[in-house]
């Protein structure tokens, strides 16, 4: 049998097919130095601007400056914030359990950030050891969930189409993973860092966890996303170290509005950081300052 190919562009093909790719190419930011799924809700702005959530980025960046020591990372996903934030870090850890995109994980954080400075861990934090099943998104990879344990499940679960994976990962015991965590970061004298944590609806089990475990003389700045409408931060108490709570407060800037609302844009907004209080209505990231008494 004699093989056979016979293909050609149309003359309006072939434009689009040399003038779409520079379009795309000149479009890229230049810190887009990131492996991407193009249709993932979570890699437009990475691709165009260079930056995940900035709000984020920028408060972590800012803090950094006098809590440099280590940057832990729950819930790190492919990375995107712990490469963006990490070369201010003396030593990044990203704990991940989905294996689906653990290794893309691992290649972001090599283009972005020296070797010897980061940690993965395919591990997620939960009450014991257990292995359980995590839904995921095929739209949107940053928002699988666990459905045991995990009071937002049920939402989460509803909202979902049947377009989702679902893969089993391990979870280890909270407690004992973050006091051996923190004393190894004690052993190397590294005592004041930042904490991320966004795991879809396991926020309350691992901030328990992590007040109980945390050593004495640490100060700390935890980075979470709330799913309460109204977050019980009288409901944490600490021996060992002060606790204030903060959230960024979106205050509408009306009259840089009014060109947006032509446009058929959404209103412009100021984000501040502000005090957290238990009438706070629906604050989406929450900060946590954890200091020693």
């Amino acid at each position: 049998m004699t093989l056979r190919l016979s293909h050609s562009f149309t003359f309006l093909e072939k434009i689009w097919f040399i003038y779409s790719q520079r379009i795309h190419k000149a479009l890229i930011n230049d810190n887009a130095n990131f492996y991407l799924k193009p249709n993932d809700i979570i890699s437009h702005r990475p691709t165009l601007f260079g930056y995940h959530e900035l709000l984020i980025e920028t408060f972590i960046d800012q803090a950094s400056s006098e809590h440099s020591d280590f940057f832990l990372d729950l819930g790190a996903n492919i990375g995107l914030t712990s490469s963006m934030v990490g070369n201010g870090f003396q030593r990044i850890d990203c704990v991940e359990p989905n294996e689906l995109v653990f290794n893309i994980l691992k290649t972001i954080l090599a283009l972005n950030i020296a070797s010897d400075n980061y940690h993965c861990h395919m591990i997620g934090l939960g009450k014991k050891d257990e292995t359980l099943n995590l839904l995921i998104p095929k739209d949107n990879f940053g928002g699988a969930f666990i459905k045991e344990n995990n009071n937002i499940a049920i939402k989460r679960e509803s909202e979902l189409s049947n377009d989702y994976l679902e893969v089993q990962v391990e979870i280890v015991n909270s407690h004992y993973w973050l006091k051996k965590f923190f004393w190894e970061l004690k052993e190397s004298n590294q005592k004041k860092g930042i904490i991320k944590v966004d795991v879809e609806g396991y926020e309350e089990i691992i901030f328990d966890r992590l007040i109980a475990t945390l050593p004495k003389d640490f100060d700390v700045i935890v980075i979470m996303e709330n799913w309460f409408e109204h977050f019980p931060a009288n409901k944490y108490k600490s021996d060992n170290h002060d606790l204030a709570w903060y959230y960024f407060k979106k205050k509408k800037r009306w009259l840089n509005s009014i060109p947006f609302k032509f446009l058929g844009l959404s209103s412009s907004y100021l984000h501040e950081l502000v005090e957290l209080t238990e009438t706070t209505k629906n604050p989406h990231d929450i900060v946590c300052q954890i200091s020693a008494k």
